[in-house]
């Protein structure tokens, strides 16, 4: 239940803090005095989207602020120029989010509910509103279970579409995996390829070093070893013939060892053998990971493994597309069969129920003074879908003649009363607020369509804006808007009016700015007022 409305800066509102009550009240004043805005706040209050909002005059950082105050809920819409915030209970929340929560709580009904009429599940949604509390929790199962078929099916059709694309492209994959079976290689394989190709080359370079250096030192001819013979010969000779000892052939003999020893050491360096034809095998394999790269449009071997890799995942992803894609089909399918159980059930409530429900739309419509109407539903079998396996169409006629849908054959007015009618169907301890339902009737009628509101207070909140005195005057609680004209603004307020005060303003509604004797008395008889 609506507890108290706080608006600042919304239109001509400055700063408004509005209590409301439980039962029936209703919002009245002069044509253009403001009675739009306090629907229009409710609906900012509500989170829906600001489409005509207007900032009103100097107020703190030039923003409006609409407060809605329930029991144990508060909602809270802030709207500056480029931006707009919505709250509950200080929390933030999406506009979309608190659209679907604030609904649970205020159902908002205008003079043009019979556009709501014309969508093809308003029917459905209100009638199913009246089956057994039962048939309404299977109702709700079924749209839960439905939106689970539908999400399926949405995943299903991915699967599908993912698999349709992928199976275009099996045939080239399966072509190029095969032509690349025959590459059966390791990178460790072709490191080592490579390395006795580089080794190959170095060996030969460092033999040639070698054996020159060891023929220079101990090759025939005037090597370095044959040198030194030759001067160790030629030193003895002459200690000889000198009769004098020295010890320059020991050392000779030193220098000899030392190059002999370089020899060795050089000897030892030679490399082992060349395998030529290993070298051979090494480079032939070298130049066809090469070619093979070509080939399949790679730049390094390691791309030549990712590229069949790739191409197997392609093909095993297929499979798992088709494991996935039956997966989904028989989960669909046993989804479909649970939803046809249940929309079995409900299409067996609906025709049960169908009519006593017109029969009491066309009582209620009758008590409104529509005495000769005809109200009936009609259940239009469809495929399965969220309604069901039937689709509900009202048909109405206001003077016995050939049923047709409501929307093409009602009046305002007497889709006002219509309306009124089928609001009993309506969640109960709920707000419901009316914003000039009443259009299109007067006198006898309105007092009926009062009559009815007073009924719907008994469990419900009701507020109703309205220009009709026989209304205004059934309420519990009566509040008008007041265009206050300052010295240098005009500002828009809500009171409450009650005693004399009230008398006179339902008097005006009567008789219009000049109150007749006869319009106090009519309004003293309207509001039972001694």
């Amino acid at each position: 239940m609506l507890r108290q409305i706080s608006v600042k800066n919304l239109g001509l509102v400055e700063n408004e803090n509005i209590t409301f009550f439980d039962g029936f009240t209703v919002i009245t004043g002069e044509t253009g005095s403001g009675k739009s805005f306090f629907c229009n706040a409710i609906k900012l209050g509500m989170g829906e989207r600001a489409k005509n909002t207007f900032f009103g005059g100097d107020t703190e950082n030039n923003r409006t602020v609409v407060e809605l105050e329930l029991k144990n809920k508060i909602f809270r819409r802030i709207l500056e120029k480029n931006k707009s915030r919505f709250f509950i209970d200080d929390v933030p929340e999406s506009l979309k989010n608190g659209q679907e929560f604030s609904s649970k709580y205020f159902h908002m009904h205008s003079q043009h509910d019979n556009i709501f009429l014309k969508q093809p599940e308003a029917a459905t949604q209100i009638f199913d509103r009246s089956l057994s509390e039962k048939n309404r929790i299977i109702k709700k199962e079924y749209l839960e279970l439905y939106q689970e078929y539908l999400d399926i099916k949405l995943e299903l059709s991915k699967k599908i579409e993912a698999l349709e694309k992928n199976m275009l492209q099996k045939d080239f994959w399966e072509f190029q995996l095969e032509k690349m079976q025959k590459i059966q290689f390791t990178l460790e394989e072709l490191e080592s390829a490579e390395f006795i190709i580089k080794n190959s080359s170095f060996s030969v370079d460092t033999k040639e070093i070698v054996e020159e250096s060891i023929e220079i030192l101990a090759g025939e001819g005037n090597s370095v070893l044959s040198l030194l013979d030759t001067v160790e010969t030629s030193i003895n000779r002459l200690e000889k013939s000198s009769n004098k000892k020295t010890n320059n052939s020991e050392k000779l003999n030193i220098i000899f060892t030392q190059v002999q020893d370089i020899i060795a050491n050089l000897e030892s360096e030679l490399p082992d053998g060349l395998n030529e034809q290993e070298i051979a095998e090494a480079q032939n394999f070298v130049s066809q990971v090469s070619r093979w790269s070509k080939e399949f449009g790679v730049i390094s071997p390691q791309q030549l493994f990712d590229k069949k890799q790739k191409l197997e995942d392609n093909l095993e992803n297929i499979k798992n597309l088709e494991d996935e894609k039956n997966k989904y089909e028989e989960e669909k399918n046993k989804k479909f069969e649970q939803l046809e159980k249940l929309a079995d059930i409900l299409s067996e409530a609906r025709a049960e129920r169908k009519d006593e429900f017109a029969g009491l739309i066309q009582e209620k419509c009758r008590i409104m003074g529509m005495e000769k109407a005809v109200f009936q539903l009609k259940l239009k079998p469809v495929e399965i879908c969220k309604y069901g396996k039937e689709q509900v169409e009202f048909l109405f006629s206001a003077n016995q003649n050939e049923v047709q849908n409501l929307s093409f054959s009602a009046s305002g007015g007497e889709i006002a009363r219509i309306t009124l009618a089928l609001k009993q169907f309506f969640p109960e301890n709920t707000t419901m607020i009316f914003d000039e339902i009443d259009t299109g009737v007067s006198g006898a009628i309105a007092e009926k369509m009062a009559h009815e509101m007073q009924k719907l207070a008994e469990n419900r909140q009701i507020i109703a804006i309205t220009h009709l005195p026989q209304i205004a005057a059934m309420a519990r609680h009566h509040l008008i808007v007041e265009k206050i004209h300052l010295e240098n603004k005009t500002v828009t307020k809500l009171r409450y009016v009650t005693g004399a005060e009230r008398v006179e303003i339902v008097a005006k509604m009567i008789s219009g700015e000049n109150v007749s004797d006869e319009a106090l008395d009519q309004a003293k008889k309207l509001l039972h007022f001694t």
